[in-house]
């Protein structure tokens, strides 16, 4: 632990404290945040973390049971859409992964970053290489698309004790505009995890009540009315186009010795859905061992797929 805290006060001293970095080095104090490069894993911690003597408490996030400073983020790969193999983890402590691809065609990783109480983007350059940037965004489950012009469009529930959902747009996916209602319906407070895309007969988005799912549709992509409920089994959907339609990504809940695992379903029309299997469960010896949630999909230049999923830090 001393050569940690000589590092940290070594890049404290050496490098300036910005909103914006590329990580290179094992360790790096950015103004509320201290960032670890730990086997090939970025954390991010906060500063109160570490001690009056410096020392980081790795590993001990604080909060709920089960929250975003107990998560990780992890991504897959797929030829196909359908048969995904699992990768590394991207970033932890960090929940309820988004993804879309920018007009240079870059990833771009949104996530509720616990350091920050806040939403946070990673931008994957060619290389491979992440840089890890927060946004303005607020509230959580953040749902970000990219229009035909270029704008970014972000849908994020707002609050813990209502179930609404707020709108705001950006012309470079980091600085986004003051949030306008889209979504709120008395009839379901406990909505959570927006997932929205345009169908043939205008926009629909779907949000989570538990396990199941409510569809709401809107002429306009921002402000939407609920309509039905539906149950595939699984919420916390993902939605992508696909040359019959549209496939849906979500999770399952654990169920006796299964832990929690992502599934898809697809549909013509955006509103009716067939269930068409499991897709990704943790590997028993990884980092996803925990169980797999939270998809996110994005369709690559190369049309190949990429996933982004949500799994479980292990306690120590």
């Amino acid at each position: 632990m001393r050569s940690l805290r000589l590092l940290l006060l070594a890049l404290a001293l050496a490098v300036p404290a910005a909103a914006q970095e590329t990580f290179r080095g094992p360790s790096l104090v950015d103004g509320d945040s201290i960032y670890v490069l730990e086997g090939g894993v970025l954390r991010r911690y906060r500063r109160s973390d570490a001690s009056p003597s410096g020392e980081l408490r790795l590993g001990k996030g604080g909060g709920d049971e089960d929250g975003p400073s107990k998560h990780r983020i992890l991504s897959a790969t797929s030829p196909d859409g359908l048969t995904w193999t699992p990768g590394d983890v991207i970033v932890e402590p960090a929940s309820v992964p988004d993804a879309v691809l920018g007009p240079d065609g870059l990833v771009r990783l949104y996530y509720v970053d616990p350091a920050i109480n806040g939403i946070s983007v990673g931008i994957e350059d060619a290389s491979g290489r992440w840089t890890f940037r927060p946004t303005n965004l607020r509230g959580a489950d953040p749902n970000v698309l990219l229009l035909d012009d270029g704008t970014y469009r972000a849908f994020t529930k707002e609050g813990t004790s209502r179930g609404r959902f707020v709108v705001a747009e950006s012309a470079d996916g980091i600085d986004f505009s003051r949030p306008r209602l889209a979504f709120e319906d008395d009839r379901y407070p406990n909505v959570t995890d927006s997932d929205v895309f345009e169908a043939e007969n205008g926009w629909v988005l779907y949000a989570s009540i538990g396990p199941r799912l409510l569809l709401a549709e809107s002429a306009d992509g921002l402000a939407f009315e609920s309509v039905r409920t539906i149950d595939l089994g699984g919420s916390v959907g993902d939605t992508v186009p696909t040359p019959d339609g549209f496939r849906m990504y979500f999770h399952r809940n654990p169920t006796g010795s299964e832990r929690m695992t992502i599934w898809s379903a697809s549909s013509r029309d955006g509103r009716q859905w067939q269930v068409e299997g499991r897709r990704l469960r943790g590997r028993a010896d990884g980092p996803d061992a925990l169980g797999v949630g939270d998809p996110a999909v994005v369709r690559l230049p190369d049309g190949s797929y990429r996933m982004f999923y949500k799994s479980f830090i292990p306690a120590r």
